[in-house]
């Protein structure tokens, strides 16, 4: 069949070899186009970024990663500009050119307007400074016929009115009134973690006085083992007391075996003073019994015609 006849013809087997050829060529072109781009198969570890300065693994590691500020945090513990997050974490496998995400320390600090606390009850004026950001110090209470209103705010000893730039963070103290009946509920403290100590007190209208450490860890483990005054259900005690808390490490002492130690006590020591309220208001019940019976009576009489 003539339609055929191309077979036949050595152009053509020419031709198609061009063709497969060049096919051929142009798939490895856009295969090695395609890993070049994906990097396929090559993968980089994550370096430990953290506590280096931020210019100096910019510069070191610009090329493998495109790194991206989310944040940046100040503290009296770090120098400025040192890394303290990253995302993705150190000895994470990623391709080259990932974004790197890191938070800072930042170089100068972070400064707020002071609220106006004046006039508030503590509880409110406590909410507004946790709220910016700042810490209670010290409550200095000072005769007012309102117990627990704000008077004045200070930084140390200097008054500091609302609209002042201030640290964040900075310790505020407060001179509060006293009210008519200057005393407050003790609360219990004990396996309370240190962080939460000083805004609990402040809230019981007390102060923080002499704290101990029984070691040298991480404050983030500390908690209260012990105060001075003790805790007692319904004890009562001036307001702005300063109260003397000792502390011991989670990681070094049985804290859940302790309080569950005190919760028991505390239950005997309960059922011990129900038992002597009990003893007293039968004894109490039965000398009022005596009291109105006829012999009883009776015998007063006889005692006081006696003395005439």
């Amino acid at each position: 069949m003539k339609f055929f006849n191309f077979l036949t013809q050595k152009k053509f087997y020419i031709n198609l070899v061009i063709i497969i050829a060049l096919t051929l060529l142009m798939m490895w072109a856009c295969l090695s186009m395609l890993g070049n781009y994906t990097r396929h198969g090559e993968e980089l570890v994550v370096p430990d970024f953290t506590g280096e300065n931020y210019y100096d693994v910019i510069e070191r590691y610009s090329d493998d990663f495109r790194f991206v500020l989310n944040d940046s945090i100040y503290s009296n513990d770090a120098e400025g500009g040192t890394i303290v997050q990253q995302d993705p974490q150190p000895g994470s496998h990623v391709k080259q050119g990932r974004r790197i995400y890191y938070v800072i320390v930042a170089e100068t600090p972070e400064t707020i307007s002071m609220p106006n606390l004046r006039n508030l009850s503590l509880r409110q004026a406590l909410v507004l400074l946790r709220k910016y950001g700042l810490e209670i110090d010290n409550l200095d209470y000072v005769e007012y016929f309102a117990q627990n209103a704000v008077i004045e705010q200070y930084i140390d000893t200097m008054i500091v009115s609302p609209g002042t730039q201030i640290l964040k963070k900075s310790k505020i103290n407060l001179k509060v009134g006293k009210g008519e009946n200057p005393v407050t509920v003790f609360p219990n403290l004990v396996g309370m973690y240190y962080k939460d100590v000083r805004n609990a007190l402040a809230s019981a209208s007390l102060n923080v006085g002499r704290e101990s450490f029984g070691s040298d860890d991480d404050r983030k483990y500390m908690r209260v083992y012990r105060t001075e005054p003790s805790f007692e259900h319904e004890l009562m005690i001036p307001l702005g007391t300063k109260v003397n808390i000792w502390y011991r490490s989670e990681t070094k002492f049985d804290f859940p075996g302790y309080l569950k130690y005190l919760r028991f006590q505390d239950s005997v020591e309960q059922v011990r003073l129900r038992e002597q309220k009990t003893a007293a208001d039968t004894s109490a019940a039965n000398l009022n019994l005596l009291m109105g019976s006829e012999e009883y009576i009776k015998s007063v009489i006889d005692e006081e015609d006696d003395e005439f």
